[in-house]
């Protein structure tokens, strides 16, 4: 039985079923998974929650999305006029910050405003708000302009403002 902890070591999971996910395609398959025998899922990166929110029930399923960590630039064919001249990137939501911040460096960019760990999944750090000391800076979900989700269903979703980057008819 394959067995995860989170940082600290003070909550471990032991899933029926632990998926190391490298795509957002086998994080479909994940949730597939667990809906075909109708358990529990439950996703995990780094571990950095001090909470229990990440152990699944007994029988259930542990997708672990650290190893959807990639990034490239967003396609300039997929955004709409208004976004064109911007220089936008895509990652998957397994990158670290650390290792975000140092493609970005590479792209002469950053990340505006962030808290004071960097081994923190984008997904994590979306996911519970993560911020800094600029009072006037968005936090972490305030900086993020598109997302693709995986629901019920297996289906896959881009969300985005009404007004969005992505060029409908170009996605």
């Amino acid at each position: 039985m394959k067995e995860w902890k989170n940082t600290i070591k003070k909550y471990v999971a032991r899933p029926a079923y632990f998926v190391k996910a490298k795509s957002v395609e086998e994080l479909r398959d994940a949730v597939k998974l667990a809906e075909d025998k109708n358990i529990k899922i439950r996703a995990v990166g780094s571990g950095h929650s001090f909470s229990d929110i990440a152990i699944v029930p007994q029988g259930g399923v542990l997708v672990d999305i650290s190893k959807i960590d990639f990034f490239q630039l967003y396609s300039k064919e997929k955004t709409k006029l208004a976004f064109k001249e911007k220089k936008l990137v895509e990652t998957g939501g397994g990158i670290t910050i650390k290792k975000l911040n140092r493609c970005l460096d590479r792209e002469n960019l950053s990340i505006i405003n962030m808290g004071g760990i960097d081994h923190q999944t984008i997904a994590g750090a979306f996911s519970t708000a993560t911020h800094g000391t600029g009072i006037n800076l968005p936090s972490m979900p305030g900086m993020i302009r598109s997302i693709v989700i995986v629901t019920s269903g297996s289906k896959i979703y881009r969300i985005e403002p009404e007004n969005g980057i992505t060029d409908p008819a170009n996605h």
